[in-house]
């Protein structure tokens, strides 16, 4: 998915504040096979309490580039594994890939559902 690595490469050229430590992607199912994606930062991780992500002190909701909307035909699943597949390789080979692993974690993950972390110092 070519868009959602451009659209990684838009988000990490946002400054994002000192105080993220870990950062989450939060997926979205919209309607009729649309799919959403926004970032958030939290100020702190826990590996084995998956609340972390709920201490959002940072997100791009509201910047230019700061949500992916995608039309996808597959279950839920599914979508989470394309992305999870996505994110690992934008941090072996993305343009910011050193950035995103400066971070304790980079998680991702239904807003209501289980963190997959696909990074973790």
């Amino acid at each position: 998915m070519l868009e959602l690595k451009n659209w990684l490469d838009k988000l990490m050229e946002y400054k994002i504040p000192k105080k993220v430590i870990a950062l989450n992607f939060n997926l979205y199912e919209c309607a009729s096979n649309y799919w959403l994606i926004e970032l958030i930062g939290s100020n702190v991780f826990d590996e084995y309490d998956e609340d972390w992500a709920c201490n959002e002190v940072y997100n791009t909701r509201e910047k230019k580039y700061g949500t992916f909307k995608f039309k996808n035909n597959k279950n839920w699943e599914d979508t989470l594994n394309i992305v999870i597949d996505v994110l690992e390789q934008y941090l072996a080979e993305g343009k910011y890939e050193d950035k995103l692993k400066s971070f304790d974690a980079v998680g991702v993950g239904f807003v209501d559902g289980d963190i997959h972390l696909v990074h973790k110092k």
